[in-house]
């Protein structure tokens, strides 16, 4: 799931992720040029995600999110299922964000 201005979106593909990312950057007023430069990649590289490139640097992708202030949040089938013993889902939240910081300082 994607939140997005306090608002929760599904995505299930990457496809979904990819329309996120240009309908956000269009509802910004934010030119492909604008927001390349808020994430540090070429106006090229943009294009070519919101084109569906097939190959994309995943972290790259998250900092595309990031700037446009969009949160990932993933969950596993269609139903909340509680948390297991001993274990939180604000431990399980704090894990996704802390894999998600690691994978964006690889690519600062």
């Amino acid at each position: 799931m994607a939140v997005k201005q306090g608002r929760t979106r599904t995505t299930r593909t990457l496809a979904d992720i990819v329309n996120l990312i240009a309908s956000t950057r269009r509802a910004r007023g934010l030119t492909q040029a604008e927001l390349a430069k808020q994430v540090g990649v070429s106006r090229a590289w943009l294009a070519a995600v919101e084109g569906g490139k097939p190959h994309m640097d995943f972290a790259l992708i998250l900092r595309t999110l990031a700037a446009l202030d969009i949160r990932l949040t993933a969950t596993t089938g269609d139903r909340p299922k509680a948390p297991a013993p001993g274990r939180s889902t604000a431990a399980t939240r704090e894990d996704i964000d802390g894999i998600i910081a690691k994978a964006l300082a690889r690519h600062p």
